[in-house]
């Protein structure tokens, strides 16, 4: 069994048992890394639609999936998801069992997103390598240090999914799940580096770090500024 037929096996088995858990599940969705990036992901997220919540350990027990952890977040259908979800769902999601209503809820309900979210992630990273030479216990300085490199790759991911949710072509259809060229390649540099090397593993050059955090920094904004020309233009040729 290849590799994709082993995962798609795995997920069967997830979706079995979640829905033999709670018989009411409307809807399984799977989001966020383990989507865009199911290599390197550490963990699954997924959204359950549900007629009727059971306890939340009812889910966890049901919802294993090899060595990676699953995160479920549960709701039902009168219920709100987080703007940040909803972004997600929208932008990098897989409908494991349910006929995309989900997605739908998503995109009625959301504002509109914009790069701005993005760009405000790069003052919070900006903020944490500032206190971070501050802190006297390794540790503490060391944590700081992860965050203001994820932060960036936040700033990353919600540069990608507004692009992608932005975008009019696929608006009301299923969107891509990737990049175009340039941009999917700069974005899987993005993981490897910010999010798993040096958030994951802290392995960022430790006799370097504000260096390479305004290296990173800069390819960050960057790719931001870039994406959201690219967005407007788009937007500039159909109207």
């Amino acid at each position: 069994m290849n590799r994709h037929s082993k995962r798609t096996s795995q997920f069967d088995r997830l979706t079995r048992a979640l829905r033999a858990a709670d018989p009411d599940i409307l809807e399984i969705v799977q989001f966020g890394s383990s989507v865009y990036a199911p290599r390197l992901a550490r963990d699954v997220d997924l959204l359950v639609l549900t007629r009727a919540k059971k306890d939340y350990e009812v889910y966890l027990d049901a919802a294993q999936f090899g060595s990676k952890n699953v995160d479920v977040v549960v709701k039902e259908p009168s219920e709100s998801m987080g703007t940040d979800i909803a972004l997600s769902i929208l932008a990098f999601s897989k409908t494991l069992y349910g006929n995309g209503r989900t997605r739908k809820e998503a995109m009625e309900n959301m504002p509109v997103p914009t790069f701005e979210s993005a760009r405000n992630y790069l003052i919070m990273a900006d903020e944490q390598m500032k206190q971070a030479p501050k802190e006297r216990q390794d540790d503490f300085r060391d944590a700081r240090y992860r965050l203001a490199f994820d932060l960036l790759f936040d700033a990353v991911r919600h540069a990608a999914m507004t692009f992608l949710v932005l975008d009019e072509q696929t608006r009301w259809s299923e969107l891509p799940k990737k990049l175009p060229v340039p941009f999917n390649k700069r974005f899987r540099e993005f993981i490897s580096f910010l999010h798993v090397q040096f958030n994951y593993q802290g392995t960022w050059p430790k006799d370097r770090v504000d260096e390479t955090f305004q290296d990173w920094r800069g390819k960050v904004s960057t790719f931001i500024e870039e994406l959201a020309a690219r967005s407007q233009a788009a937007q500039d040729g159909q109207s």
